[in-house]
């Protein structure tokens, strides 16, 4: 015979909250290693297209 509750144990409510904050932890450090890498990208995108323009028009004037 198996026995059975209803209640949940304050051990496990406590464990759950424990591992829901490292789980939304984790997620805050991949959501900004996520957004600095976004942005290191973008930059790098933007410096490359106004260096490609600073050259092309340095060879149309020449």
């Amino acid at each position: 015979m198996r026995q059975e509750t209803t209640e949940i144990s304050p051990d496990t409510s406590d464990d759950m909250e424990e591992t829901q904050d490292i789980i939304n932890l984790q997620k805050q450090s991949r959501q900004q290693a996520y957004q600095e890498s976004y942005l290191r990208t973008t930059l790098s995108v933007r410096y490359v297209n106004s260096q490609n323009n600073n050259d092309s028009e340095k060879s149309k004037t020449t």
